[in-house]
């Protein structure tokens, strides 16, 4: 067999956690006759070196890419020709934010061209034809890649790997990286051939937004969260470690932070006020902050019972969203996840986190310690409304709560029934985890394998072969 080489971008400090510490990866690597190049920022080098590389893994570090007048303007585009609750949203609180008229203007003319999918055929084919970024070349000269699969597809740097390779007749694999990309970032810059994504939500997104063929998009499941479906470690041994009192019942806690919130301490505040009034019993509350935010937890006193986690391993002093979480990070995660009684969060991820361990979990949708409700814009409510979000609670698998008292009112009817709702969490876990079976990696890596074999560029890659093999993959 000749040799093979497979380029894997990792531009977005998730993309770490969610291909190259899975199976996907691991099935790579151990893969005959293949050659995997990681590009990553040149800053992030070091690290990605220490963690990936080895054997047959090389890691290349990117310099900054200038975002040029293109990469503005497109991106802009893309996220104005497409209408979903969640981007007008976001045109609101950037309007709210900058007041500038005219580009709200701009957008919502703009966003009329979303009618007729010949103009957003156009958009992409001048993009496409204009798009250049020379510094890439060389690495492409030098490697020469039979398949390159970009992790992000929005990411611009994800966006130049997809246009350079697609101009020298590579194939290409995207990604949706998250949930919520398509419905919050619009249109895909550069169309992948094939596309892989989550679950059967964001394949159809895809489609509807897209305009992504059903043959060319396959749906893998989520490979971070295979580990989940690991033995986990003792209790007394996770709270000795964590400093906990295996005696009580933990209360986790996950922040919005500063990015979208800024009354995460009022949310501790209340429940400290609850456990000293003791309408909240032998409970202890353990915070894990955003891997890639800081929390403001100004106004609130640490106490006794309460816990705190930061992951993340941290580049430059002060700048959070560009951490990258390590193994123990992840593992942690599961860790807590496993251990906790009940869950609280804001309509995140940690939430389907929390599902896939049949943990009972409320979502927040008040403001806390406010005399008077925030503006609608600033506060928690709006999460409620994100497109993404509303299928979330479709499932009626969150327990939503819109009061400080309501908020106290269903810890305690979480912990007294651990059960309830649980076959709304496994509705949850079909909708968003598609096969919770702990395979997703191994499906993943079994249809880029068979990319790389079949040198499929240009056709449909979902021939009925691939489709056979991954339908083995239990």
């Amino acid at each position: 067999m000749s040799s093979r080489t497979i380029f894997i971008t990792s531009f977005n400090p998730f993309v770490s956690r969610n291909i190259l510490r899975t199976d996907a990866f691991n099935i790579l690597k151990n893969e005959g006759n293949l050659t995997i190049v990681i590009f990553c920022p040149d800053y992030k080098k070091d690290f990605f070196q220490d963690n990936f590389a080895g054997g047959n893994v090389i890691v290349e570090g990117i310099e900054k890419l200038p975002y040029c007048a293109q990469d503005v303007f497109f991106s802009y585009l893309g996220r104005s020709m497409v209408n979903t609750d969640t981007l007008s949203m976001h045109k609101r609180e950037i309007f709210l934010r900058n007041k500038k008229k005219v580009s709200a203007v701009a957008a919502s003319i703009i966003s009329i061209a979303n009618r007729f999918s010949f103009i957003k055929k156009l958009v992409r084919i001048i993009d496409y034809f204009t798009i250049s970024q020379p510094k890439l070349k060389k690495y492409f000269d030098f490697y020469n890649p039979n398949l390159v699969f970009t992790t992000d597809v929005f990411n611009t740097y994800d966006v130049h790997f997809l246009a350079e390779a697609k101009k020298r007749g590579i194939t290409t694999v995207g990604m949706v990286r998250s949930w919520d990309n398509i419905t919050s970032k619009g249109l895909f810059r550069v169309r992948p051939d094939a596309l892989v994504v989550n679950n059967e939500i964001i394949k159809n997104e895809a489609m509807h937004y897209n305009s992504i063929k059903s043959s060319q998009i396959i749906v893998v499941g989520m490979p971070q969260y295979d580990a989940y479906f690991s033995p986990r470690s003792s209790h007394s041994k996770f709270c000795e470690e964590l400093g906990l009192d295996p005696q009580k019942k933990i209360i986790f806690f996950s922040p919005a932070g500063r990015r979208f919130y800024d009354s995460d301490g009022e949310v501790l505040t209340v429940l400290q006020k609850a456990i000293r009034s003791k309408k909240l019993n032998n409970v202890q509350v353990l915070t894990r902050f955003p891997p890639n935010d800081d929390v403001n937890l100004e106004g609130f006193t640490t106490s006794p019972e309460f816990y705190f986690d930061i992951p993340g391993y941290q580049f430059v002093a002060g700048v959070f969203k560009d951490k990258e979480l390590t193994k123990e990070d992840s593992d942690r995660l599961a860790d807590i996840l496993f251990h906790s009684d009940v869950v609280i969060n804001y309509c995140s991820t940690i939430g389907i986190d929390a599902a896939v361990f049949d943990k009972p979990f409320i979502t927040i949708a008040f403001d806390a310690g406010q005399m008077e409700p925030k503006p609608y814009l600033k506060s928690s409510r709006r999460f409620l409304d994100y497109e993404h979000v509303k299928r979330f609670l479709d499932t009626g698998a969150p327990k939503i709560v819109r009061s400080e008292d309501e908020l106290i009112a269903e810890i305690n009817f979480c912990l007294e029934n651990p059960r309830a709702d649980s076959e709304k969490r496994k509705k949850l876990l079909r909708d968003q985890v598609w096969r919770p079976d702990g395979q997703a990696g191994k499906r993943l890596a079994v249809f880029l394998l068979n990319c790389l074999d079949r040198n499929c560029f240009p056709a449909m890659v979902l021939d009925s072969a691939m489709k056979k093999n991954l339908k083995n993959v239990s």
